[in-house]
């Protein structure tokens, strides 16, 4: 039994340290784009953080469900560290134009509406969890910014790629805080 435990306990730290791995992952993915911006190296050094990012983001709840060591801190954590990396990560690739500067504040302000929507929806006693269109946003905003880097890591400079990336990212990002508010303000 003791046993169980401790390896339960191993567990919860290893998902905890998969959850907070993302935030010096994408510190380091900044640092490389910014000092490394056109060359090779720095790109496929990029792709190879953002592919960490994406894991430990999959593999972090997928342990917790399967071990049995989902908490309530978890599950405050894991949205806050996604959100904060994919901003740090979003916010570099403005800064040296892959994508445009309105992708990180459309960003910004769909995670504080989703946020407030949330405690909205507790303060009402009703379900906070993830919606689909959550769920979507990140696979969009996690595949986006690999598909940029990969391209740019391939030679692959054109703007429009880059525009339409934008504007996909910008657009799912948009819907799913709408999904968010219109939880918090019906009269289910």
């Amino acid at each position: 039994m003791q046993n169980k435990m401790m390896t339960r306990s191993r567990m919860f730290f290893f998902v905890q340290l998969l959850t907070f791995s993302r935030l010096p992952l994408a510190i380091i993915f900044g640092a490389v784009l910014i000092l490394l911006e056109n060359a090779t190296i720095g790109f496929a050094l990029c792709l190879v953080t953002l592919i960490m990012i994406e894991l430990s983001d999959v593999l972090d709840g997928m342990l917790s469900r399967r071990t049995g060591s989902v908490s309530k801190g978890g599950a405050i954590l894991d949205p806050f560290f996604d959100s904060v990396s994919r901003l740090i990560v979003y916010a570099t690739m403005a800064y040296v134009g892959l994508v445009l500067a309105l992708v990180p504040l459309i960003m910004a302000l769909r995670d504080i509406t989703v946020a407030y929507a949330r405690m909205f929806l507790i303060m009402n006693k009703r379900s906070a969890s993830a919606r689909i269109s959550g769920k979507m946003k990140a696979v969009f905003q996690g595949t986006g910014s690999i598909v940029l880097i990969l391209l740019a890591l391939l030679g692959n400079r054109e703007e429009i790629i880059n525009l339409v990336v934008s504007w996909v990212i910008i657009g799912v990002t948009a819907v799913s805080a709408f999904e968010y508010v219109r939880a918090a303000f019906s009269s289910e």
